[in-house]
């Protein structure tokens, strides 16, 4: 039950007479949602993680085979990136670019190219996407796998993409 509250049009939310109150993010399966689904805490939190590679990757790269290190990116990097990319990065990319922007870096650092190298090498060299570009394939993999394997899909998607 709800009933409005006095301060600034706000309302409150009570549950068996116990106030539920108001946050401005919530973390839930390790995506951080915010009040107004701009996702730019969870996208802040994925970035403090990452920036942490920089200097490991900057160390490793002359330790460690090429195979090596592109094991180590999947582990660490991109596992973080494509954990939920269909969810948080359905933003406005200006929120995106800090992602992108370190995205790049690591994968300049530990291919141990220069700052000039077009960013299409990067990615070809390693065989995956900028995360808008996951986040568009993340989606038609999904909306694939619930047109032509319904059965295998959560029962709330299964007709959601049949009509």
């Amino acid at each position: 039950m709800t009933f409005p509250h006095d301060k600034a049009n706000e309302t409150l939310l009570c549950i068996n007479n116990q106030v539920i109150n108001k946050v401005s993010s919530c973390r839930y399966l390790g995506v951080i949602t915010d009040d107004e689904l701009k996702w730019t805490d969870h996208i802040n939190h994925l970035y403090k993680k990452l920036i942490k590679y920089c200097s490991i990757f900057y160390q490793l790269r002359s330790m460690l085979p090429i195979q090596v290190l592109k094991q180590v990116y999947f582990a660490f990097v991109h596992s973080r990136l494509l954990y939920a990319v269909e969810i948080y990065a359905n933003t406005h990319k200006c929120y995106l670019e800090k992602l992108i922007k370190i995205n790049n870096k690591l994968l300049r650092i530990i291919q141990n190219k220069p700052r000039k190298t077009h960013l299409t090498e990067l990615y070809e060299n390693y065989c995956t996407l900028p995360v808008p570009l996951l986040h568009q394939h993340n989606l038609i993999l999904f909306a694939h796998k619930i047109l032509h394997y319904p059965h295998k899909s959560p029962v709330l998607f299964q007709y959601y993409l049949s009509k």
